[in-house]
Protein backbone atom coordinates (compact mmCIF):
# COMPACT_ATOMS: atom_id res chain seq x y z
CA UNK A 1 0.00 0.00 0.00
CA UNK A 2 1.23 3.14 -1.10
CA UNK A 3 -0.22 6.65 0.92
CA UNK A 4 0.90 10.02 0.10
CA UNK A 5 -0.17 13.50 0.56
CA UNK A 6 -2.77 14.83 -2.30
CA UNK A 7 -6.35 15.55 -3.35
CA UNK A 8 -7.95 12.48 -1.76
CA UNK A 9 -7.90 9.47 -4.39
CA UNK A 10 -7.81 6.19 -3.87
CA UNK A 11 -6.14 3.06 -6.65
CA UNK A 12 -6.17 -0.47 -6.71
CA UNK A 13 -3.69 -2.84 -8.24
CA UNK A 14 -4.60 -6.28 -8.70
CA UNK A 15 -1.73 -7.70 -11.21
CA UNK A 16 -2.27 -11.07 -12.72
CA UNK A 17 -0.12 -12.24 -10.32
CA UNK A 18 -3.44 -12.81 -8.43
CA UNK A 19 -5.04 -14.94 -10.89
CA UNK A 20 -4.47 -14.47 -15.08
CA UNK A 21 -8.41 -14.33 -15.21
CA UNK A 22 -10.20 -10.95 -15.34
CA UNK A 23 -13.12 -12.77 -14.09
CA UNK A 24 -11.47 -13.81 -10.82
CA UNK A 25 -8.95 -10.47 -10.25
CA UNK A 26 -12.71 -8.21 -9.93
CA UNK A 27 -14.09 -9.47 -7.27
CA UNK A 28 -10.98 -8.61 -5.31
CA UNK A 29 -10.91 -5.56 -6.47
CA UNK A 30 -14.59 -4.84 -5.20
CA UNK A 31 -14.18 -6.10 -2.09
CA UNK A 32 -10.94 -3.77 -1.71
CA UNK A 33 -13.49 -1.10 -3.29
CA UNK A 34 -16.01 -1.55 -0.81
CA UNK A 35 -13.39 -1.75 2.29
CA UNK A 36 -12.15 1.77 1.26
CA UNK A 37 -15.56 2.93 0.73
CA UNK A 38 -16.75 1.88 3.94
CA UNK A 39 -13.57 3.78 5.65
CA UNK A 40 -13.41 6.36 3.27
CA UNK A 41 -12.65 8.93 6.43
CA UNK A 42 -9.92 7.69 7.71
CA UNK A 43 -7.55 9.23 3.97
CA UNK A 44 -10.56 11.98 3.19
CA UNK A 45 -10.76 15.47 5.03
CA UNK A 46 -8.07 14.36 7.69
CA UNK A 47 -6.88 17.20 9.80
CA UNK A 48 -3.21 16.82 8.26
CA UNK A 49 -4.73 16.99 4.60
CA UNK A 50 -6.10 14.47 1.99
CA UNK A 51 -3.89 11.48 0.71
CA UNK A 52 -3.78 9.32 -2.26
CA UNK A 53 -4.03 5.84 -1.44
CA UNK A 54 -2.90 2.98 -3.93
CA UNK A 55 -3.44 -0.50 -2.71
CA UNK A 56 -1.34 -3.39 -4.25
CA UNK A 57 -3.71 -6.76 -3.37
CA UNK A 58 -1.63 -10.25 -3.46
CA UNK A 59 -2.48 -13.55 -4.64
CA UNK A 60 -3.81 -14.53 -0.85
CA UNK A 61 -6.56 -11.85 -1.05
CA UNK A 62 -8.49 -14.12 -3.39
CA UNK A 63 -9.19 -16.57 -0.92
CA UNK A 64 -9.61 -14.79 2.46
CA UNK A 65 -12.77 -13.92 3.98
CA UNK A 66 -14.15 -10.49 3.45
CA UNK A 67 -13.59 -9.52 7.19
CA UNK A 68 -10.06 -10.51 7.64
CA UNK A 69 -8.95 -8.84 4.08
CA UNK A 70 -10.99 -6.02 6.18
CA UNK A 71 -8.54 -6.09 9.10
CA UNK A 72 -5.36 -6.29 7.34
CA UNK A 73 -6.51 -3.43 4.91
CA UNK A 74 -7.30 -0.99 8.08
CA UNK A 75 -4.09 -2.51 9.43
CA UNK A 76 -2.05 -1.32 6.57
CA UNK A 77 -3.56 1.54 5.90
CA UNK A 78 -3.03 2.85 9.45
CA UNK A 79 0.34 1.96 9.96
CA UNK A 80 0.89 4.13 6.81
CA UNK A 81 -1.00 6.79 7.44
CA UNK A 82 1.12 7.04 11.23
CA UNK A 83 4.12 6.66 9.21
CA UNK A 84 3.16 9.53 6.62
CA UNK A 85 1.96 11.66 9.93
CA UNK A 86 5.41 10.78 11.73
CA UNK A 87 7.35 12.16 8.90
CA UNK A 88 5.50 15.36 7.46
CA UNK A 89 5.64 16.38 11.72
CA UNK A 90 9.64 16.03 11.20
CA UNK A 91 10.09 18.01 7.88
CA UNK A 92 7.96 20.60 9.48
CA UNK A 93 10.17 20.86 12.59
CA UNK A 94 12.98 21.51 9.78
Amino acid sequence: MTVRPGPGRLGFVVSKKVDNRASERNPVKRRLREITRREKVLFVHRKEGSVDVVVTARAAARNVDFEVLRTEVLRVLNAALLRLSQSSASSRRR
